[in-house]
């Protein structure tokens, strides 16, 4: 993948809502702290499968998330549930 096709890909996200995805390993859970500051909205969800996430996430505010920014948090949420799974280390991309 080259620098050009990374940036038309990564263009797509929006500039105003921020997603920090972080996993606590005892407890085996995964938070997601929403943030919108045009919107003054900062808001944490929990969850056991990025499946049950997604779901809490999109339902509240899909009409806020393009495709992209959605199709990057399911991956990203995949990418933490796994990490629970296999006991390691999860950085968000």
């Amino acid at each position: 993948m080259t620098d050009t096709h990374l940036y038309k890909v990564t263009s797509n996200y929006q500039k105003d809502i921020f997603v920090l995805i972080s996993i606590q390993e005892q407890r085996c859970c995964i938070h997601v702290k929403y943030i919108n500051p045009q919107k003054k909205i900062n808001e944490v969800f929990s969850g056991y499968t990025a499946r049950d996430l997604l779901n809490k996430i999109l339902l509240k505010y899909d009409s806020s998330l393009n495709n992209s920014h959605s199709a990057y948090l399911g991956r990203e949420l995949m990418k933490a549930e796994i990490s629970l799974i296999l006991q390691q280390k999860y950085i968000q991309s």
